[in-house]
């Protein structure tokens, strides 16, 4: 099963791209952006997951922008959930605590 990714990267940083597909056999392509000349498009071929991975992992280190194969939606942690969960902790010791008072 090949997928298709597209990544944006600029200038700069292209050289880099380069080495690291040729390095891992990644088959891709390479267009400029339309608006903008200093960004391009980097297509990739995917052929199996192993792969797969060890692109992600080396795109994630390097902080490019990824596109493609759906939009994933990040989800953030949420504090007051945390404070909540303390919280509950909190009142049932003290409701246990309470009811073993209560016992005696």
């Amino acid at each position: 099963m090949e997928e298709k990714i597209t990544v944006l990267t600029k200038r700069k940083n292209i050289t880099l791209l380069f080495d690291y597909f040729m390095d891992q056999k990644v088959v891709f392509t390479v267009t400029p952006r339309a608006m903008i000349n200093d960004e391009f498009e980097v297509d990739l071929s995917l052929t199996n997951i192993k792969q797969a991975i060890a692109v992600g992992m080396f795109l994630k280190e390097n902080k490019f922008d990824v596109f493609g194969l759906g939009e994933f939606v990040k989800t953030k942690p949420n504090s007051t959930n945390g404070k909540k969960a303390e919280a509950e902790i909190v009142n049932n010791k003290q409701s246990e605590e309470s009811a073993s008072q209560l016992a005696f």
